[in-house]
């Protein structure tokens, strides 16, 4: 019976302990990544551009034809602010000439950030380049893939003292 009861006393008090470490085991909580302090340009048309101007192409969106010049250079400069958060600047990216608001969305899958940059409306039957700019946060001090809808993924090791700047490519469809 003595056993019994020392056993029995003895599953309890491992019990209680296992109980209590698993409790007290620390979990990382991390914040959903979203985007914030999303600014852009006006339309960077041929006045505000030197030497440049928009040429008519054969592309089409839907029933609208869109002009533009092809040869415009799409930038992406990527730079910590302070110890989680990336500024992006997406330099000369083609929207509507009448955007309404411009906005960037985010989620994050594994490593990988999936932007999605838009306009609220497509009111003109042209194009312009602007130059969108918006935070992603919290991000933590790892190797990470930026994929932006419509355009080759970039990758970078995010640490507070980045900086850097890649060229864009669109994905051809």
């Amino acid at each position: 019976m003595k056993k019994f009861i020392f056993n029995t006393t003895l599953f309890f008090v491992l019990l209680s302990a296992a109980i209590i470490v698993a409790g007290c085991k620390k979990t990382e909580r991390h914040l959903p990544v979203q985007t914030s302090d999303v600014t852009h340009s006006g339309c960077k048309n041929s006045e505000q551009r030197t030497g440049e101007v928009l040429l008519p192409s054969s592309k089409t969106s839907g029933s609208t034809e869109i002009t533009y010049d092809e040869a415009i250079t799409e930038t992406l400069h990527l730079k910590a602010i302070g110890r989680d958060m990336l500024q992006v600047v997406h330099s000369n990216v083609i929207l509507n000439c009448c955007p309404g608001t411009l906005s960037a969305d985010c989620h994050v899958e594994g490593q990988t950030i999936f932007v999605t940059e838009q306009e609220s409306e497509k009111g003109c039957k042209c194009l312009c380049p602007y130059d969108l700019s918006y935070a992603i946060s919290p991000l933590q001090a790892i190797e990470y893939t930026l994929q932006i809808k419509g355009y080759h993924p970039v990758s970078f090791r995010f640490s507070s003292d980045m900086d850097i700047t890649f060229v864009l490519e669109k994905i051809e469809t």
